[in-house]
């Protein structure tokens, strides 16, 4: 809501466009990082370390919304639901099977390390 009274939101869903003036690029570049601070206020501490190097609100929003909205998370987890179901075959070595799911989830979550939530789910998985 105080995007959009501010007249923000713009920046967050792309509409608000780059100007070709420099001085007023480095306004909106102002904006954008104004915006991803302004977001990295409402998140927890382990989000706000990935916005560090982030400086366009979109790009901000976008990662904000997959890490935290119920269906970001749920897509992370269909990779290594199928890979569990897949590789637990009484022909495979344990071992093998253990390496195949650590690696479906080092490609899941690339991005950081899994925040609590997600952690819970992928236990009640189990």
């Amino acid at each position: 809501m105080a995007l959009r009274a501010q007249r923000g939101w713009g920046y967050v869903d792309g509409t608000t466009i780059a100007p070709k003036d420099p001085l007023e690029l480095s306004e909106w570049n102002t904006a954008h990082n104004q915006i991803v601070g302004a977001l990295g206020t409402v998140v927890e501490a382990l989000l706000q370390c990935e916005l560090k190097s982030i400086n366009n609100a979109k790009v901000a929003w976008e990662k904000l919304k997959l890490k935290t909205h119920s269906k970001g998370i749920i897509s992370k987890l269909e990779c290594p639901t199928s890979t569990i179901c897949s590789c637990i075959v009484a022909n495979v070595p344990a071992s093998t099977t253990i390496t195949e799911i650590k690696d479906a989830l080092g490609s899941v979550f690339e991005g950081g390390s899994p925040m609590n939530e997600e952690w819970l789910t992928i236990l009640l998985i189990k």
